[in-house]
């Protein structure tokens, strides 16, 4: 993810707005890339306790069970309940 602080700072602000318009829990997917990481920090620092996590393993690429288990890890360490699926067609 990136470091940078005004990065942090905009993706933070952007998520606040799009959150301060939303009751209710909040579900997060997650691909495992730096974007939708990024975006999954910012929710779980606006939202704290109404942010879920999912993620979906569509079987396509090699990589992507791991990515799946990377985002798994990054939502325990946050706290955050996480929800998964696989599909290998």
């Amino acid at each position: 993810m990136d470091d940078d602080p005004l990065n942090r700072a905009v993706i933070e602000r952007a998520v606040a707005a799009s959150f301060e318009r939303q009751a209710g829990r909040i579900l997060v997917a997650v691909s495992g890339g730096v974007d939708s990481l990024a975006l999954l920090v910012a929710a779980a620092g606006v939202a704290g306790g109404r942010t879920g996590v999912a993620s979906l393993d569509h079987g396509l690429r090699p990589e992507a069970a791991a990515e799946v288990e990377r985002v798994r890890e990054l939502a325990r360490s946050l706290g955050l309940p996480f929800h998964t699926e696989s599909l290998h067609l």
